[in-house]
């Protein structure tokens, strides 16, 4: 039992869908391959995997409500060069609260495996993901913070446990939030492992509301654009003639 885990975001570091391979391939406990798809020269090692492969999984972020171009391309370029009758599922991730905006992106993937002659067994659909990859930070502030706490027992005790309740807290609040991350994630490696086929499913972050939501989100994106970008918060709301 082998399963190809081929990660399809374009970015090289610090992305969602590379982030949510990892959970997924922690829960299936099949012998399992992860490849980083970067372009056409990674077809050959692709294609090389799944020969001796019963499933593969797309994990893919979602761009403007579809599967992204160079995924299409991809699709396109292999359609008769997979493994007939192979098990294809999906982790698709979006920035939107709702993991329901992944639909369309799935459906492009169930014509394809029609086209393909591969087997469609379902997939999920992952949204809030800006907001789950960005969480992943608390887990390195717990470390930094616990482990000062600890350091700091035998000269400063109040200060010390002060922090190790921080770095608790940190850890406690990363697991309520990606809760049903975590159960999808878990729901999706379990059906890869026995080789089913499942109903399409979506989730988003856990225990936190749309309008807690988009609070936490345009804080993030004020201050990303203010900190990566040089754009200072005045300025996203200013209207500019297109024309």
């Amino acid at each position: 039992m082998k399963t190809v885990f081929i990660v399809l975001t374009p970015k090289k570091r610090n992305s969602m869908s590379g982030y949510l391979v990892k959970f997924i391939k922690f829960f299936t406990a099949n012998e399992s391959v992860v490849i980083h798809y970067r372009g056409s020269a990674d077809d050959r090692q692709i294609l090389s995997e799944l020969k001796d492969a019963n499933s593969v999984t797309f994990v893919t972020p979602l761009y403007v409500d579809g599967l992204p171009s160079h995924v299409l391309e991809f699709l396109s370029r292999t359609e008769q060069l997979f493994p007939k009758g192979i098990n294809v599922y999906i982790a698709c991730n979006c920035g939107f609260y709702e993991g329901q905006h992944c639909e369309l992106a799935m459906d492009m993937l169930k014509i394809w495996c029609k086209q393909s002659k591969t087997n469609f067994c379902g997939g999920i659909g992952f949204g809030a993901g800006e907001m789950l990859r960005v969480l992943k930070y608390n887990i390195y502030l717990a470390a930094i913070f616990g482990f000062i706490g600890i350091a700091l027992i035998p000269f400063a005790h109040t200060a010390a446990i002060s922090l190790i309740i921080t770095a608790v807290n940190f850890v406690f609040f990363w697991f309520l939030f990606s809760m049903s991350m975590l159960k999808n994630s878990i729901k999706l490696a379990k059906n890869i492992h026995n080789s089913k086929s499942f109903d399409i499913s979506y989730c988003t972050v856990s225990f936190c509301p749309s309008w807690l939501f988009v609070g936490f989100a345009s804080i993030y994106w004020v201050l990303r654009a203010f900190f990566f970008h040089g754009v200072l918060p005045h300025k996203l709301f200013k209207h500019y003639n297109s024309k």
